[in-house]
């Protein structure tokens, strides 16, 4: 029998996206499986000092979890075209499974974290282009989010729609220390045009998260992601 280990691992690096009030963006979680051996697992904000690393211990073969919901100020991207320190990293002493999941009454996702597969130098962004991606108020439209897993970290973006700051198919770049983050958010909440197909590139392995109203999901890098795509 063959076993899949794309998404076990002891290091996951992850960017929260925004998600509106008015559908719910609490409660949040990170959710937690060991393998054959225990795992020491902590969950930090690199680039925020002012927030204090969360350790549990998870027997093996067992599921624990992290209520992230008191923290979600620090967690969620707060806001477009600027440098953010909200990035993720999770750490454990053996391998596990990580899944960030929101649990709200009227708004539900899962973003089952891709560990090392999921950190790479370029990325091409799937977002549908059907439906309208904000049909709320306060609305928040499809984004990219990208986290930087090292200092000095060179990002070149080229979006395929008018983001917040910067044109559509214009490269530019932004620099991001360990941790930090940039949001990059359509200004444009139909499904005519659309951030499908941006391009991600970086001197440093940086991790991806997309999100729209109907689609989440974390990225893997360019080759990872083309197969995935593929099988799907």
């Amino acid at each position: 029998m063959s076993r899949l280990n794309a998404q076990v691992d002891t290091l996951f690096w992850f960017a929260a996206p925004d998600v509106s009030s008015a559908i719910g963006e609490t409660p949040v979680y990170l959710r937690f499986l060991t393998q054959d051996q225990p795992a020491d697992v902590e969950v930090s904000l690199p680039a925020n000092g002012t927030f204090t690393p969360v350790t549990i211990s998870i027997p093996s073969n067992s599921v624990d979890s992290i209520n992230l919901s008191p923290f979600i100020a620090m967690i969620e991207s707060p806001s477009a075209n600027a440098v953010n320190t909200n990035g993720i990293k999770i750490s454990a002493t053996a391998n596990i499974n990580a899944i960030y999941e929101l649990r709200s009454n009227t708004s539900k996702a899962v973003f089952s974290l891709k560990g090392q597969k999921g950190i790479g130098n370029e990325f091409y962004t799937p977002f549908q282009k059907n439906y309208a991606t904000s049909v709320v108020s306060p609305g928040t439209n499809a984004s990219i989010e990208i986290v930087a897993t090292e200092d000095n970290t060179t990002v070149l973006i080229t979006p395929r729609s008018n983001i917040t700051g910067h044109s559509m198919n214009t490269t530019f770049s932004v620099t991001l220390n360990k941790g930090q983050t940039y949001s990059a958010r359509d200004v444009n909440a139909t499904g005519a045009v659309s951030l499908a197909g941006s391009i991600i590139s970086s001197n440093k392995p940086v991790a991806v998260t997309v999100r729209s109203e109907e689609h989440t999901s974390e990225l893997q890098s360019h080759h990872d992601l083309v197969c995935r795509l593929v099988l799907e």
